[in-house]
C-alpha cells in the first residue's frame, strides 16, 4: 500500500492476495496472466507464487525469453504491466487473465484482454477483476469498461479522497 505521503507501507495481511490465491486455486494448472499497475504489486505476487511465476515489465532483463517460456507453457503465471506487454503479443495457449489492479486507460485494458482473445484462440477466455468495495478499484473499473468517463472518474476520486 502507498500512504498519502508516498511512502510504501507493507501490510501484514493483504485481502487481494488472499483472493488472488483463491482464484489461482480455482483455475488449477491453467496458465494465467496477472495484470498489475505497480512494481510493488508485481514483486509481492512473484514472491507469493515463487518459481511458477515470472514478471514481465520494464525491469525484466530478458523479455524475449520470458515471452517464449510463457508462450510454450514453461511458466504458469505471467505477472505483467499492461504498459510493457499490451501490444503485439499473442498468448492463445492462455485463457485466464486476472486484473489485480486497473488504471484509467480503457485502451490498455482492451489491449491487455486482447493478448489471449485473438485469432487462433479456440477456447473461451475468462477475465477476473480483483476489486475492493468502495475503493478506487470501482472507479477505475467504471472507466475501463466505459461506464463512466474520465471527467466523472476525477470527480469521484476527488469526492472519495475527501472522505
Amino acid at each position: 500500500s502507498i500512504s498519502d505521503t508516498g511512502k510504501v507501507v507493507c501490510l501484514n495481511k493483504n485481502p487481494k492476495m488472499d483472493v488472488l490465491n483463491e482464484v489461482l486455486e480455482e483455475i488449477g494448472q491453467e496458465q494465467a496472466i496477472i495484470w498489475t499497475n505497480y512494481t510493488q504489486e508485481r514483486e509481492a505476487i512473484h514472491n507469493e507464487l515463487g518459481r511458477k511465476s515470472v514478471r514481465l515489465d520494464g525491469h525484466t532483463k530478458d523479455k524475449d525469453q520470458v515471452i517464449q517460456d510463457f508462450t510454450y507453457g514453461k511458466i504458469q503465471y505471467l505477472i505483467a504491466d499492461k504498459r510493457s506487454v499490451s501490444h503485439g503479443l499473442t498468448f492463445t495457449a492462455c485463457t485466464q487473465q486476472i486484473f489485480y489492479s486497473l488504471d484509467y486507460s480503457a485502451e490498455l485494458y482492451v489491449q491487455g484482454r486482447d493478448r489471449t482473445h485473438r485469432i487462433g484462440q479456440k477456447r473461451n477466455c475468462t477475465y477476473y477483476h480483483l476489486m475492493v468495495k468502495d475503493s478506487v478499484d470501482e472507479i477505475m473499473q467504471g472507466v475501463v469498461t466505459g461506464k463512466i468517463n474520465n471527467q466523472e472518474a476525477i470527480r469521484r476520486l476527488m469526492q472519495w479522497k475527501k472522505t
